[in-house]
């Protein structure tokens, strides 16, 4: 009867120790396709420059206006790679350039956000939204 009882005792417990894993299994494939459902492509088609992008749209978010200049001195980045994401960014209809001449005769390009560039830029802070949302779910 002890033997029975003792094997009842550690079949629940293997059967507790099965739905934890089963779980926990579950948890880190629900992770997997949060962090693979994360698209960079709405702020410029891939990982690589996204960081930077995200910083521009962002303060374009915040001014409504800003210069090369700016945009350069606010993110830290270099003047080249800040160029290619405001290239990368026009093209894609995300940002708009504005290009006019200074009362001395100088050049000067403006940036602002687009909608389309606020709708992504929000697309893209959801789904961040999501995997921190996700982290305080699982007690990470």
């Amino acid at each position: 009867m002890k033997k029975m009882k003792n094997r009842i005792v550690l079949a629940a417990s293997l059967m507790t120790l099965a739905a934890a894993i089963g779980a926990a299994i579950e948890s880190v494939q629900n992770f997997e396709r949060i962090v693979r459902a994360i698209s960079f492509k709405g702020i410029g088609d891939d990982t690589k420059g996204s960081e930077r992008r995200f910083r521009i749209l962002f303060a374009l978010c915040v001014r409504a206006e800003l210069s090369f200049k700016a945009i350069v001195e606010l993110t830290g980045y270099s003047a080249g790679a800040i160029s290619q994401d405001l290239a990368r960014l026009e093209e894609k209809g995300l940002i708009r350039a504005s290009r006019h001449f200074l009362p001395t005769g100088t050049r000067r390009t403006t940036y602002s956000i687009t909608e389309k560039g606020k709708k992504n830029l929000k697309e893209y802070l959801d789904q961040i939204a999501m995997c921190i949302e996700f982290f305080e779910k699982e007690g990470g």
